[in-house]
């Protein structure tokens, strides 16, 4: 927080631990890596029965209430 004034009064809720915004940063990439493998699990699922259409369409309503 070099790039604040000393004794600005929105300083004091700066997070100075490294610990605390390496897991926070962490976190975040744990949670893009688990959306998009979820995403490609659910891109392959209805790959393999697009030639049935009735057998995608079971597929496409039973994802309906992720969206």
């Amino acid at each position: 927080m070099d790039a604040v004034f000393q004794h600005n009064r929105d300083s004091w809720w700066a997070i100075d631990t490294p610990f605390v915004y390496h897991a926070a940063y962490f976190f975040i990439i744990i949670v893009d890596v688990v959306i998009a493998v979820l995403c490609w699990l659910g891109g392959c699922n209805l790959f393999s029965s697009e030639n049935d259409l009735a057998r995608f369409n079971i597929k496409l309503k039973g994802l309906q209430f992720l969206g």
